[in-house]
């Protein structure tokens, strides 16, 4: 049995298949390279946020270094200022009979200064300045070194 044709089924069928379907490819390259452009923005959007956040980070990170710098300076001064006051509080109780004074050797005639005396002593072939030197490590009794 034949099938039946429509008047539209026989319309197309007079048409040539290249031409039927030219129209058909047209509309679908069009729709995918509207696509491709689409997937192309949104991948330079998404480039171009995520570039925005790093540069913030970066800024962010900056921000922080310079705090944290400022916050150590901060630190090392207090430190600074309650070790310089703890010691003012020693020497205030110590009695002044017991504070040592404070003698800088730079201010002493270079006569008085221990380089000085040592080198004039050499010039001079003198005897030089007796300094303290430690005892040398005494060695063990002989019974304790060797073994029987």
């Amino acid at each position: 049995m034949r099938k039946k044709t429509t008047a539209a089924g026989r319309r197309r069928a007079a048409v040539p298949a290249a031409k039927r379907t030219a129209g058909k490819k047209q509309k679908k390259l069009a729709d995918q390279s509207k696509a491709l452009r689409k997937l192309v923005a949104r991948t330079r959007a998404a480039h171009k946020k995520a570039l925005q956040k790093a540069a913030a980070a970066t800024k962010a990170a900056a921000r922080l270094a310079t705090e944290l710098q400022a916050a150590e300076k901060r630190l090392a001064s207090a430190g600074e200022t309650r070790v310089a006051a703890a010691g003012k509080r020693r020497a205030a109780k110590r009695p002044a009979a017991k504070r040592p004074a404070k003698r800088s050797t730079a201010k002493r005639p270079a006569a008085k200064r221990s380089t000085a005396k040592r080198t004039t002593a050499k010039r001079t072939r003198a005897k030089p300045v007796a300094r303290r030197v430690s005892p040398a490590p005494s060695s063990p009794p002989p019974s304790e070194t060797t073994q029987g």
